[in-house]
Parts: structure tokens; sequence; C-alpha cells
């Protein structure tokens, strides 16, 4: 079982995915767990506030004026509306990288 899992909402799944599935992760030991809710442009974080929880016991809702942050990986943070940025194409490549008006464009090292 990983530490994070990160599940995006397809509409023919997403009933499970906040029910049974989220059940799952939680049953084994999962530490975080972020749904992605592409309808409501929201992140929903589950996560144990320590390793010895036996249940998800922090439940966040991270609206777009928010940012997505996660106690496993301490330099990350990401705006909830950068990741809505991204074009809706099933392949991402270079030339689809580019920003929809308002969303700000990464930069390459």
């Amino acid at each position: 079982m990983p530490d994070l899992a990160a599940e995006v909402r397809s509409p023919s799944t997403w009933r499970f995915d906040v029910g049974v599935k989220k059940a799952g992760y939680e049953r084994h030991g999962l530490q975080e767990l972020w749904l992605v809710d592409i309808v409501a442009r929201t992140v929903l974080v589950y996560r144990r506030s320590s390793t010895g929880c036996a249940v998800f016991d922090v439940a966040l809702e991270l609206a777009e004026d928010e940012r997505l942050t996660c106690p496993l990986l301490p330099e990350f943070a990401l705006a909830v509306a950068d990741i809505f940025c991204l074009p809706e194409r099933s392949r991402i490549t270079a030339r689809t990288l580019a920003a929809p008006a308002g969303c700000r464009q990464a930069r390459r090292p």
C-alpha cells in the first residue's frame, strides 16, 4: 500500500470512490487520500493525523482558492485552481500544455 493515493472523479465511479474504495484505502493503512472532484472543482483530502491512527481522522474539502499541502511531502504546495487549468485531453504533450486564460504557465528549468 502506498502512503498517498489520488483519484480523479469519474462520473461512473464517484460514489464507489468516496464510499467503498475510500474505506478500503483506510482499512489497509493508506496515510492520505486525495479525491479530485472535477465537477465541483474541489479536492477532498482524507488523512491520518499520525501513523498510529486507525482511521482517517482529518477530512478537508479544498476549494479553488486554497492550497493543497501534504504532511508526507513537506515541500509540496499546489494551488487547487492550478489542478483545473490542465487541458482536458487524455494525452498531454508539450504542444497541449498551453494553459487556458487565467492560469499560470509552468516554468521550465
